[in-house]
């Protein structure tokens, strides 16, 4: 099996360069990981991270899941104009909540804490592993990088105990396709570092209730971001997949100013090959509402990345309650002489089916789960 380990010192805060090494306003660092996991027949989505965001780090667990329901809903406004026939928010689909919804930071009572950035642990282990944690033991993040290319997490609080191991089963995924590479994500803001695929075993204890993490794949990052400015974004599709015959990141962005980026890149295990990709389009094909974040979410989705080696045609189904990462609704905020904007940044479990046909007419099939993270950032009028 081939070895996609990278070496444990990538993951160190001052991975890169003495010139990254002090906190700033405008810097963004996090060592991050998401799993998707079934319980009881029903999906789940877990994230744990530690997060440096300007000068202060954070650390935070997210667990959200269980039922998946959406509801059919009429606007009796536009139901009732003779031209509501041509507008898809006429008839909608609304949201509905999931069994569960944490969102909890780890400070006093679950609220954010915002620790010094020397309280961030490197620690190197006798076995040659990087120990990256944040917060006491009996509430804090730790995050363990081995030399084989195996992560271990552990997370403590009052609400929920997490404790996972990690398997990459992709070689890691560069942003912008080269290693230390700050790829363009907008102007002036660039974005360097790693996506890695993997599978996850383990187990979380929730308010007493233990779940237990036996097929679960998940994606770890962990990236460098300057000139960080949320009010850079206009949209983002973000979408990690995994498949037995493919493991693969594609994604879009449209930011201010009409700059627009597409980035990909596509792991084929059976040929252990690597393709990167030449162009991404995303469609939506179906939205539904969220009336907690006052914000219309693609639930179905389709997706055309081209590569020099062919062509990768998708669609994405939504099959799990979308969650939210962050989001903040301000009707007060001014930007670009608008009065009222609503940032948010969801995290969406997809049903993936497509295919990969090369060049020469060979079809690699595809069927498996994935994740979408769709990033919008608008005026509210």
């Amino acid at each position: 099996m081939p070895n996609f380990a990278l070496p444990v010192n990538q993951y160190r805060y001052d991975a890169y360069s003495t010139d990254d090494v002090t906190p700033a306003k405008d810097l963004w660092v996090d060592w991050y990981n998401k799993t998707i996991f079934q319980h009881e027949g029903k999906y789940y989505t877990l994230l744990v991270s530690i997060l440096l965001t300007g000068k202060y780090p954070v650390a935070y667990v997210t667990l959200v899941g269980g039922k998946f329901e959406m509801v059919d809903k009429v606007n009796e406004a536009l139901a009732s104009l003779e031209s509501s026939s041509r507008t898809p928010f006429t008839h909608y689909k609304e949201i509905q909540p999931g069994d569960i919804e944490l969102e909890h930071f780890f400070g006093e009572g679950g609220t954010i804490q915002r620790y010094n950035f020397e309280d961030i642990i490197f620690e190197d282990q006798e076995d040659g592993s990087l120990r990256v944690a944040l917060g006491p033991a009996e509430n804090g993040v730790n995050f363990i990088y081995k030399p084989d290319g195996t992560k271990v997490i552990s997370a403590r609080s009052k609400p929920i105990d997490v404790d996972i191991v990690m398997e990459p089963k992709a070689p890691a995924f560069w942003w912008g396709n080269k290693e230390h590479y700050d790829a363009p994500w907008a102007m002036e803001m660039t974005i360097r570092g790693t996506e890695e695929l993997c599978e996850t075993q383990g187990k979380l204890n929730y308010e007493g209730k233990e779940m237990v993490i036996d097929n679960g794949i998940s994606v770890v990052e962990h990236v460098w971001i300057k000139k960080m400015d949320w009010m850079d974004w206009r949209y983002m599709d973000w979408v990690w997949i995994h498949d037995d015959n493919m493991k693969a990141l594609i994604s879009r962005y449209e930011m201010s100013g009409d700059y627009h980026w597409e980035w990909g890149t596509l792991y084929l295990p059976k040929e252990d090959k690597h393709i990167h990709c030449t162009s991404c389009k995303f469609h939506n094909e179906e939205l539904a509402w969220s009336p907690e974040h006052m914000r219309f979410i693609p639930v179905r989705q389709t997706a055309v990345c081209e590569t020099d080696e062919g062509t990768l045609e998708l669609s994405l189904e939504a099959i799990a309650k979308p969650i939210k990462r962050t989001g903040n609704w301000d009707p007060e905020y001014l930007a670009s002489g608008i009065q009222g904007w609503v940032f948010t940044f969801f995290t969406a479990v997809q049903a993936v089916k497509g295919t990969f046909t090369f060049n020469d007419g060979r079809v690699v099939e595809i069927d498996g789960i994935g994740n979408n993270e769709p990033q919008a950032v608008s005026p509210i009028t």
